[in-house]
């Protein structure tokens, strides 16, 4: 097993660490008042998520519908709103295509995910309601290939922070439109072959990710706002570079990630407290 680069695990260090002060700063600022916001989504998408050899020949692609749930508590002060927030993703995917070594294979997928994330956002008094933010995000996936009887399963285990800029405008009371395009600066998988190869740890070049949604606030309900948010998400892993795979210490080939694109398209049902 490769053993992580120095600066790896400090650009994760540095993630954690910028991500809790930005969690404690909110925390202060939730405890100074007495009143505070929260909201609560649920969610179902459509995910596609494709790999590429390095000529752009697809190999493997996954389809199949995910489902995902949300929360997030805030606090607006002096123009300013202080956000963070946790949400948890599951997907059971088709899969069709090969194995890094070849062998067709036609079997299941299953991503289950978590993430914690830290958002700063102002609003400016121009038309439109424009409001810019950033958002500061911790993400841990795991991916479960399902084994056939002539092919063993793979898991994947991707840890990923991003920093993304994010832009909205509220063109009507009931409606808004916002955007989000970020970068990934600390990423590596975990790659675990069943039982007779040791785990092996992977490096990702930083690459980046967009969403686009649209919130419709459809009526009041129980002291809150009941709103739906369609949208939809890129997101792309670059190839990257290969690493000695072990069985019992014993070098026995190199393994890699291909190329990754990953597509959703879905919507959230959500209440906002007023």
């Amino acid at each position: 097993m490769t053993p992580r680069p120095h600066s790896a695990r400090l650009r994760r260090r540095c993630i954690a660490g910028c991500w809790a002060a930005l969690l404690i700063g909110w925390h202060c600022h939730v405890l100074a008042e007495e009143q505070w916001d929260w909201q609560a989504e649920l969610g179902g998408s459509w995910q596609q998520v494709t790999e590429h050899d390095d000529e752009g020949q697809r190999l493997v692609e996954e389809t199949g519908p995910a489902a995902s749930v949300r929360g997030s508590a805030s606090r607006n002060l002096a123009g300013w709103r202080f956000a963070a927030g946790a949400g948890y993703s599951s997907a059971d995917l088709n899969y069709s295509g090969q194995t890094q070594f070849g062998a067709p294979l036609e079997t299941n997928t299953e991503w289950r995910g978590w993430h914690l994330e830290s958002t700063l956002e102002k609003r400016l008094h121009v038309p439109l309601g424009l409001s810019l933010g950033a958002a500061l995000t911790w993400q841990e996936r795991r991916r479960q290939i399902g084994s056939t009887t002539s092919v063993m399963g793979l898991k994947e285990h991707y840890k990923t922070g991003w920093l993304e800029l994010r832009g909205a405008i509220e063109p009507t009371g009931f409606a808004s439109v916002s955007a989000r395009a970020g970068c990934a600066f600390a990423s590596d998988v975990r790659v675990m072959l069943g039982t007779d190869f040791d785990p092996a740890d992977v490096s990702v070049k930083d690459h980046c990710r967009a969403s686009l949604e649209s919130e419709l606030r459809i009526r009041r309900w129980n002291g809150g706002l009941l709103f739906l948010k369609p949208y939809a998400g890129w997101e792309r892993y670059p190839e990257t570079e290969s690493v000695r795979l072990r069985a019992a210490g014993n070098g026995v080939g190199r393994l890699y990630l291909p190329e990754t694109e990953m597509l959703s398209y879905g919507i959230t049902l959500g209440i906002r407290r007023l």
